[in-house]
């Protein structure tokens, strides 16, 4: 009786040992997998990430302002992360073609393009996302 009572114990705790085993893979996995995610871009990708739509910042005429809505399309295009489109906010300069992956094009009035070649337009980042990447461009 004794026997299978040591038996049992060790049965028991040999059990429990593998209970908590497999409870520390699964934690470490997703934890690992948490990490993966928040950490996607080092400093340096945000900032190569955000340096391509700076030089687009400040006065632009109305052919760089084109260039940057063609950039922001071609962009919005290639990239499967929701997170990382651009949202461009060009008032009644702009509209937005296809809202689901963010294309956009010039307003016409009267088959005139409301972005004029000739015109100074003022370009600004309106807002970052919280991983610090660009997400909304302003055209003024």
């Amino acid at each position: 009786m004794e026997n299978a009572t040591k038996a049992l114990i060790i049965a028991a705790a040999i059990l429990i040992a593998i209970v908590l085993i497999s409870l520390g893979v699964f934690v470490l996995g997703n934890g690992s997998q948490l990490v993966k995610e928040n950490s996607d871009m080092s400093a340096e990708q945000v900032t190569a990430y955000n340096a391509e739509w700076e030089v687009y910042i400040g006065k632009a005429t109305g052919s760089k302002v084109k260039q940057l809505i063609n950039a922001v399309n071609q962009h919005n295009r290639t990239t499967d992360d929701a997170s990382k489109k651009i949202t461009l906010d060009g008032g009644d300069k702009i509209k937005e073609k296809d809202s689901t992956k963010k294309i956009y094009e010039v307003k016409t009035e009267n088959g005139k393009s409301k972005i004029e070649d000739g015109i100074s337009y003022t370009v600004s980042i309106a807002d970052y996302t919280s991983a610090g990447l660009v997400s909304t461009i302003s055209i003024q």
